[in-house]
């Protein structure tokens, strides 16, 4: 069962450090100075929780549509996104308007991986009995957690360090 579960459940750790560190502590950070008579700049670490949001809303919803069974290429691209917004956090570089577009694609990729990791195990009958698919599901959830919980220390030992204000 643990063979099963364990790489889906890795990468969703990864994708969900990853979207974490990018929709709360990246986004925080990437405009440290907006012009004040710029709604848009004023308001923008609300409107990019908007849109992360959002694209979280539009992925998780698509299940009906399709299904993404290749999940490590979500895993990549949250990464590569990632990595993006962390050299944004440090050096400024993306417009507004790319920001609004790669959250709203930073939100699609956590939703698109959290649905289809979730429906694999559900619907995976041949690998796994009932009382193991509960039990992947159930580890699996506490694998989302630790994502969340880690990009919460990481972004904390990171902005009292080296993009303190």
């Amino acid at each position: 069962m643990l063979r099963v579960i364990a790489s889906p459940a890795l990468q969703l750790v990864a994708v969900y450090f990853a979207e974490y560190v990018v929709s709360v502590g990246w986004a925080s950070k990437s405009n440290p100075k907006p012009n004040k008579s710029d709604w848009w700049a004023t308001n923008a670490y609300e409107v990019l929780a908007f849109l992360y949001q959002f694209g979280v809303l539009i992925a998780r919803s698509s299940i009906p549509f399709f299904i993404i069974r290749r999940i490590s290429v979500l895993t990549t691209l949250q990464g590569l996104n990632f990595v993006l917004w962390g050299f944004h956090a440090f050096f400024l570089f993306l417009p507004l308007w790319l920001q609004f577009v790669s959250m709203v694609y930073c939100g699609l990729l956590g939703g698109f991986m959290y649905v289809s990791v979730f429906y694999l195990l559900l619907s995976d009958s041949d690998s796994l009995s009932a009382s193991d698919r509960e039990l992947g599901i159930n580890l699996t959830s506490i694998a989302v957690n630790f994502g969340i919980v880690t990009s919460s220390v990481f972004e904390l030992i990171l902005f009292n360090t080296a993009l303190k204000d």
